[in-house]
């Protein structure tokens, strides 16, 4: 949508005819162009009622397993108390946000008996913060947008060169993740990821052609078809991983107990129990951008 345009009338009427038997469809459009940053950053405005509420962000060229919710659930639940964590995603992480010895891609030195972990990137595609601390970012956001000589930068980091690049093209609002990213480090605080075995993920992105990406659209992972319990049979010790991929022994050794086994995981093909607060009545929002 360009800046001076109304809301495309065949997006709008695609939206108003899908047929969503999941719950309430509600379809959000923006009186006046609010561009990348303004999309993701007001869509979800929780507030300090909402704490029993999970959002969940999609993108039009995402694909998600059967089985993404299942997984999303049992994450904040059993992330509930750390205050470590801030936000999730089921994207198979991939990019190394420092690469000093060029060890490439996170799975060229992630462990075969890897399920989850924690990493200090966070993931955009299918991202899933926690009310609290997505409401906390939104305020200091507003705050730091005021001072005109901040620049959300982090040292040693590709996304920060790549906004810099942004910068000069005039570009920056489109990456809008920069900013959580600079929040999240000032508060020491991580993404939650899932590793599906056998190179599966439980959200795919289709790389379409757009702002990021050129070529022929593809997959950048088969989706996991058929439910794997490890994924929610949480290790004691969850793997903390630096911006390098590598893992940061002296978290790993001090994290918070998990919930009971009871609630973090009923069995290998059952979903996860949801006790309070996220009891049945809880509300999960699919955002799709």
């Amino acid at each position: 949508r360009r800046p001076s345009s109304p809301p495309d009338p065949q997006t709008t009427a695609i939206v108003e005819s899908f047929n969503w038997p999941h719950g309430v469809k509600t379809l959000h459009q923006w009186s006046v162009h609010v561009g990348i940053m303004g999309n993701w950053i007001h869509s979800w405005q929780p507030n300090a009622q909402d704490e029993n509420k999970i959002a969940i962000f999609l993108e039009d060229d995402l694909e998600v397993s059967p089985h993404f919710a299942r997984w999303f659930l049992a994450a904040h639940l059993r992330f509930l108390s750390d205050p470590s964590v801030s936000c999730f995603s089921a994207m198979r992480a991939q990019l190394r946000a420092s690469d000093p010895r060029g060890e490439g891609d996170m799975e060229n030195t992630m462990k075969e008996t890897t399920t989850v972990f924690k990493y200090k990137l966070l993931g955009t595609w299918s991202f899933s913060p926690k009310a609290t601390a997505w409401r906390e970012f939104r305020a200091w956001f507003e705050r730091m947008q005021e001072n005109k000589a901040f620049v959300p930068l982090v040292e040693g980091i590709m996304p920060s060169l790549w906004y810099q690049q942004f910068q000069q093209e005039g570009r920056e609002s489109s990456m809008w993740e920069m900013w959580l990213i600079r929040f999240m480090e000032e508060r020491k605080e991580f993404c939650v990821y899932p590793w599906a075995p056998g190179r599966k993920t439980l959200v795919a992105n289709w790389k379409e052609p757009g702002l990021h990406y050129q070529g022929e659209a593809k997959k950048d992972h088969e989706l996991l078809a058929d439910w794997d319990g490890r994924l929610i049979a949480w290790p004691q010790v969850i793997p903390v991983l630096d911006w390098d991929g590598q893992e940061m022994k002296s978290l790993m050794a001090a994290q918070p107990h998990p919930p009971s086994r009871s609630h973090a995981v009923s069995s290998f093909s059952q979903p996860p129990p949801l006790p309070p607060p996220f009891s049945s009545s809880a509300a999960a929002s699919i955002i799709l951008r």
